[in-house]
């Protein structure tokens, strides 16, 4: 089964598979220029380093998450999930899996699919929103909007199908997420007997 790579701008903390505190701390201190050891980096830290390992347990070979300012308002900040993996698969064009999968979003609704022509060759990228409330002890519930964008990317060798998912509930920024979405997708390369990594 063929691997792939994904480029990655600067402001991506890698989630490892497994619990790993000490190393996602490291990178935040790093990327937010934070002295070493600082508690508030270490409590991110843990929470984040959970979000990893949950990730990886749910199939994803690759976990990352973004942190950036909104292009409008400087002071507003942006993060995005970013999760990589890959399905085994026998097919012997990708527009036969591009077609398979239109059939199977056709029939929910809530999700918006549409083709891409990428450079890796076509995909089909499904985008949903997900309305939820966060319960806060003392307040009311906080609405909360999480949008998401998953790519299906076939390897045109026949022997993979990539899964990128883009997820953010920085809504007001989504159509800045859903460029810098496609950037990423753009940057795919497959491999051959490689792993899903990034660069």
């Amino acid at each position: 089964m063929n691997g792939f790579t994904i480029e990655l701008p600067e402001g991506f903390v890698t989630l490892p598979p497994s619990q790993a505190p000490a190393e996602v701390g490291r990178a935040l201190e790093e990327l937010f220029h934070l002295p070493q050891g600082d508690t508030s980096a270490a409590k991110v830290a843990e929470s984040l380093s959970e979000l990893g390992q949950i990730a990886a347990d749910g199939g994803a070979e690759y976990t990352s998450i973004g942190f950036f300012r909104s292009p409008d308002d400087p002071q507003r900040p942006v993060s995005v999930l970013l999760t990589a993996g890959r399905m085994s698969s026998d097919h012997d064009d990708p527009s036969i899996v591009i077609a398979g999968l239109r059939t199977v979003y056709a029939s929910n609704p809530d999700t918006d699919a549409q083709v891409l022509q990428l450079p890796a060759g076509p995909a089909l990228a499904a985008i949903r929103e997900e309305p939820t409330m966060i319960e806060i002890e003392g307040a009311d519930p906080l609405p909360l909007l999480q949008r998401q964008v998953l790519t299906w990317i076939p390897d045109p060798a026949g022997s993979a199908v990539a899964m990128i998912g883009v997820a953010s509930n920085s809504w007001q920024d989504w159509p800045h997420i859903c460029d810098f979405a496609l950037e990423i997708f753009e940057s795919v390369s497959w491999e051959w007997d490689h792993t899903v990594a990034s660069r």
